[in-house]
């Protein structure tokens, strides 16, 4: 982090994760089926690389919060079931398991209202979620299962009474 002054600063950040443990779903003609996959000796643990860079600023004694960021990640041993699998009960159901790569980006951007009796925070987020695996959609990218492109979240609050305060939220997502 980085303090242009006492309202405004930057961030810049890195991390790397690793994951054992993964989500993957099976389709079929009529239901999904979620499945907990884990790392094992022929499906690798998914590693991530994420890059950030940010911008923040606060307003008004801090009454209001205003935060820019965009985002990138790599991603190495995605995972996915290969095309045609459509059935769970198989003998072997990690030997339908077919790893490549991945990718996450986008852009998002927060307002905050953090005093008052009315308070309210606007998340709006444009990003993609991708995965390229060689035996998968020909090896070309495709959208990730969980791929939100357009993601916006509203949450606002107004104190009524001491006790009593009313609350509404409002999600979009693509």
């Amino acid at each position: 982090t980085c303090l242009v002054d006492d309202r405004s600063s930057f961030k810049v950040s890195y991390n790397r994760n690793a994951q054992y443990l993964r989500l993957m779903t099976l389709g079929a003609e009529i239901q999904w089926y979620d499945i907990w996959m884990p790392s094992t000796e022929n499906i690798e643990p998914m590693l991530t690389d994420q890059f950030a860079l940010g911008y923040f600023r606060n307003f008004r004694d801090n009454e209001f919060k205003l935060s820019v960021e965009t985002y990138y990640k790599r991603l190495n041993g995605a995972a996915d079931f290969e095309d045609g699998l459509h059935n769970y009960l198989v003998d072997n159901l990690e030997a339908y398991v077919a790893t490549g790569i991945g990718r996450s980006y986008g852009f998002e951007i927060m307002l905050e209202k953090t005093k008052g009796r009315f308070t309210s925070r606007l998340n709006y987020n444009l990003g993609r979620s991708d995965y390229k695996i060689d035996v998968i959609n020909q090896g070309r990218w495709y959208s990730y299962m969980f791929d939100k492109t357009h993601d916006l979240a509203w949450v606002a609050s107004f104190g009524l009474l001491k006790n009593l305060t009313l609350s509404s939220t409002f999600l979009y997502s693509t």
